[in-house]
């Protein structure tokens, strides 16, 4: 990924949130499951509405000390016994920084060889 980070407005960055979660489950579940499987979403359209909402998830956990491991389960577990749900967001997060990460790393692979 570009270590500039995307030029997203924050228009274009509420217009990608909204196109992800208006795909029905069903297809970002596919989308994490072939993530992890290595592949990208067969729908092109789907693929880079999960690569854009990605790109951005990944921008801004780079930038958040919870979407890392070594702060997101530590803060959970101290804010499990005070907060209660707290520690189940973190732990969500950084769970979403991570596949974000992963569809990312799956579609930039994709299209390095297809320019093969």
């Amino acid at each position: 990924m570009n270590n500039a980070g995307p030029s997203f407005s924050e228009a274009a960055w509420k217009a990608v949130q909204k196109r992800w979660w208006g795909l029905p489950l069903r297809q970002r579940r596919e989308v994490s499951r072939l993530s992890k499987e290595g592949r990208v979403h067969p729908d092109p359209e789907v693929a880079e509405i999960a690569y854009l909402w990605a790109v951005i998830q990944v921008h801004v956990g780079e930038r958040n000390f919870l979407a890392k491991p070594s702060a997101a389960i530590p803060t959970a577990l101290i804010t499990l016994p005070l907060f209660g749900g707290t520690a189940g967001a973190t732990i969500q997060y950084w769970k979403r920084v991570r596949m974000a990460r992963r569809i990312v790393a799956v579609t930039e692979k994709s299209r390095k060889e297809a320019q093969r």
